[in-house]
């Protein structure tokens, strides 16, 4: 549930926060500055630390010459924390290369401010600095006493969330070896830890707490839940507002003023809050008018969210329902990448009660004024009516087994990045938002079968909804086929009633006549995309969760508010911090500098940074390692490119390296004829006539196999990075963690002016390949083509249907295509028929057991 409030506060984002890469010194015997940087990176034997031997044992088995590598270097992009230089290196050239493909343009073509909003920023006069932000020196820790104290302290109680027992003991530990040198760990102990995280200035919203009890007339002999008292705990909005509008890290996604934005055929289009004709309408009615309290007031609308969480499944007490709040002027990509644009500002308190009185008519008002939740229309509505439906229709026993048909149909769904697997089907117990979005996605071809048609139609009318309403842009267009879909499944929805699933309607369901309201709330509010409730749902892990498992379980609620509020001003310190240019490097780099420029001076320093270094090797773009699923997959930042695809960083050995010998590896043995006719069309403007017979294959050098590639392209309707980008990774392996063999389907561009599948086509990937031809690289892969079956998409559930092609002589239809002619994984679902399958039945036997596929348009942004 999310609302609307609107606050008016004159104050502006800070700066912008800028974390530059990593400077890189490939060269082991130079001590180098990046001048925009400032951080030096000593070779390797410039200073080592050892312990002194313990014993004269210890000194005869060279002990004491084991010294501790110093060079520990954080990847900025990431915060990971790599050995040394070569492997933040080759760590920035697979995780962070910046994509080769095409640019994307911006989304709008035209944006209009409220004419009598001058959208003027501020002077820098002290008046006009938000009070919670105060400028200090590039060397100001405070209250550190340094920047390894700092990062200390975020690093274990942020980071790694060491237990109490274990910070001492650490302490403990890190004291005894620094006796030998007369220093002293960052911290005392805990409580010293505790104390100077608490004192940090930024960030603090302190928690406070009010007390309600049932104030209506008593019974006799009443029931202990009307004269039992509830905490709300809750600080204060308008603090953690100002601690938004204080913090730089918004400052480049940040709207300070309603505005209309145009396509470019100059219809509207709506995307971020401000855009929308209810925050326009406020500023007009509010700031412009004719009011002296308002002038040069920006407008701040909050957003206000909740929903109930459970930490443990073994307890009684165990449900919190945190209240969110967010800034209405941050971009709804801030709010998706979670980058602390979403504060938890109170934990409302839910009673409960004894079995007898929970049905008690009073007692569940009483409830329902702290907190009201309406849970998922999809799962809780549709799926459960489908079951219904099944049940009335074939009887308990058929019923239950067709449903376990359908459970294995889900569970033999082959894998996707980002698809949660139901390798047992949906029947389970703890449902999350996620697991009701991973299941819209596949479960349409998994009941075509078994339900009537105009129950698949309803299912397919709402399935589009669902998807055009996250859209992060939304058109005019988009917004007439949302209201079209809605007319279409409420048409559709009367199945239910006819088959005795729903013979009440649906007048009892405020969710689904919400639905109603969504066209209108999008032109009101701006795009859904960055406001909806799944949102909230990850952010219960770090707010909830992960502080419950801290606690020590008795009366938990104290000590989860503290540690947030710990955590929240690490985070504020952070961004204050970065934004002063005071973490750039690692901390490590940082004390090394300190040290050589006292040893050395800063004359000898400056003149050992002329000696040479390697060059660096150029980027591999997105490129990925083999085996194993990547945890890079998801979300990454970058620039908005269409779409880039790289190969894996290094290249399998146990392939042959001849064209002929690989051919036959494959079971492809005319992979040399494919080659020839790929490089044709690499090497001629005009493609080769038809019945041409094959042109000769030039000799190639460094023949190379790889078992995946990395795509990495722009779906903001997705989980996705700031800029909208997401990075998935595609395999073509004969084995897969050690299992069966994982071929992924791709998409392919066919014609990029024609939007949708139109213009793609579907393949699933044989390998992936690369060789030298005349001083030409060329990454390849080795792919078989799937066709549709018909030029429509399926009218029963508007999927695209396709088919593996075959050649004259029933063999699989093979083709060399570029690797920059890949988009992104496609995801191909069984069009299962009749099929019943057995129990042994394996995910990985799914796309070679059938003869037609459902082109899933659920799992991908451009489909």
């Amino acid at each position: 549930m999310c609302s609307i409030l609107v606050a008016y506060v004159s104050a502006r984002p800070g700066t912008p926060a800028m974390l530059p890469p990593y400077p890189i010194n490939r060269s082991p015997r130079s001590v180098k500055r990046d001048v925009r940087h400032t951080a030096y990176i000593p070779r390797y034997s410039t200073i080592s630390f050892a312990m002194p031997a313990s014993s004269p044992r210890d000194r005869r088995d060279g002990k004491e010459n084991r010294a501790f590598n110093p060079v520990r270097l954080l990847c900025p992009s990431c915060h990971r924390v790599l050995r040394n230089l070569s492997g933040l290196t080759k760590h920035t050239h697979t995780f962070h290369a910046r994509p080769h493909g095409h640019t994307l343009p911006t989304h709008g073509a035209a944006i209009n401010n409220e004419p009598n909003i001058t959208v003027q920023p501020l002077d820098d006069s002290p008046q006009h600095q938000p009070s919670c932000r105060t400028e200090s020196a590039t060397n100001d820790w405070t209250p550190f006493a340094s920047r390894l104290q700092f990062e200390t302290a975020d690093f274990l109680f942020q980071r790694a969330q060491m237990s109490q027992g274990n910070i001492d003991r650490l302490l403990e530990l890190w004291a005894a070896s620094l006796i030998p040198y007369g220093a002293l760990p960052p911290f005392a102990g805990v409580p010293h830890m505790l104390e100077t995280i608490d004192s940090i200035p930024f960030g603090d919203a302190p928690w406070t707490s009010f007390k309600v009890r049932y104030t209506g007339d008593l019974p006799p002999n009443p029931p202990p839940w009307m004269t039992a008292e509830y905490e709300v705990s809750h600080r204060d909005p308008l603090v953690c507002v100002r601690n938004m509008l204080a913090n730089p890290d918004f400052a480049d996604e940040f709207d300070v003023a309603p505005y209309r934005e145009y396509d470019p055929s100059l219809k509207r289009q709506y995307t971020n809050l401000m855009s929308g004709n209810w925050a326009w309408k406020q500023a007009q009615d509010v700031i412009i008018a004719d009011n002296p309290q308002t002038s040069g007031a920006m407008y701040c609308p909050l957003i206000l969210g909740s929903d109930k969480t459970t930490v443990s499944v073994a307890t009684g007490q165990n449900e919190y329902h945190p209240v969110y709040m967010s800034l209405g002027n941050v971009w709804n990509n801030v709010r998706r990448a979670h980058r602390n644009a979403i504060l938890i500002i109170a934990f409302l308190s839910i009673p409960k009660t004894e079995k007898r009185y929970a049905n008690d008519s009073r007692f569940r008002l009483f409830r329902r004024q702290l907190f009201h939740v309406i849970k998922g229309c999809f799962k809780d509505h549709l799926v459960d009516w489908v079951f219904a439906y099944i049940i009335l229709e074939h009887g308990q026993t058929v019923g239950h087994g067709i449903w376990g048909q359908i459970d294995r149909r889900l569970a033999a769904v082959p894998t996707f990045p980002g698809l949660r697997p139901f390798h047992q089907g949906c029947d389970f117990k703890q449902w999350t938002g996620d697991d009701s979005k991973g299941l819209m996605k596949i479960f349409l071809p998994a009941v075509v079968n078994f339900i009537p048609p105009d129950m698949t139609r309803a299912i397919k009318y709402f399935m589009e909804f669902c998807y055009l309403v996250r859209r992060s842009i939304q058109t005019e267009n988009t917004v007439a086929r949302i209201t079209y879909c809605l007319e279409r499944y409420h048409h559709y929805q009367q199945i239910f009633v006819t088959t005795g699933v729903r013979p009440e309607g649906f007048s009892s369901l405020p969710l689904q006549h919400s639905a109603f309201h969504y066209p209108h709330h999008i032109r009101q509010f701006g795009a859904p995309n960055g406001l909806c409730s799944s949102i909230t749902e990850s952010k219960h892990i770090k707010a909830v969760k992960e502080r419950w498992q801290r606690s020590n379980k008795y009366n938990p609620l104290a000590q989860m508010l503290s540690t947030n509020q710990r955590t929240n001003k690490l985070a504020a310190a952070r961004v204050d911090f970065t934004d002063r240019g005071m973490l750039e490097g690692s901390c490590l780099s940082d004390a090394m500098q300190a040290f050589l420029s006292l040893a050395l001076g800063d004359d000898e320093l400056d003149d050992s940074e002329d000696g040479e270094s390697k060059e660096e090797e150029p980027s591999e773009g997105n490129a990925v390692e083999d085996g194993g699923d990547s945890e890079e997959d998801g979300a990454v930042e970058g620039p908005r490119v269409l779409g880039d695809v790289s190969l894996a960083k290094r290249p399998e050995r146990a392939y042959p390296r001849t064209l002929p010998e690989l051919g036959t590896h494959f079971g492809v043995p005319h992979l040399p004829s494919l080659v020839a006719f790929f490089l044709y069309d690499q090497t001629h403007s005009e493609p080769l006539p038809d019945g041409s017979p094959t042109p000769p294959c030039p000799p190639l050098q460094h023949i190379k196999v790889y078992h995946s590639a990395a795509a990495t392209f722009y779906a903001p309707s997705d989980i996705s990075g700031i800029g909208g980008m997401r990075r998935e990774c595609i395999r073509a392996t004969p084995s897969w963690f050690n299992g069966p063999p994982r071929y992924d389907c791709v998409f392919a561009e066919n014609d990029s002016t024609v939007e949708g599948f139109r213009g793609l086509h579907a393949a699933r990937v044989k390998t992936f390949f690369s060789f030298e031809c005349g001083g030409v690289e060329y990454p390849c892969a080795l792919i078989q083509w799937y066709s549709p079956v018909a030029d429509e998409p399926d009218d029963l559930t508007g999927l695209w249907v396709v088919e593996p092609d075959f050649d004259n002589d029933n063999q699989p239809f093979y083709g060399v295509i570029h690797l920059d002619s890949i988009l992104r994984l496609a995801h191909l679902i069984p069009d299962f028929g009749d099929a019943v399958l057995p129990p042994d039945f394996l995910q990985s036997q799914s796309l070679d057991a059938f003869k037609t596929y459902y082109v899933n348009k659920y799992a991908d942004h451009h489909v």
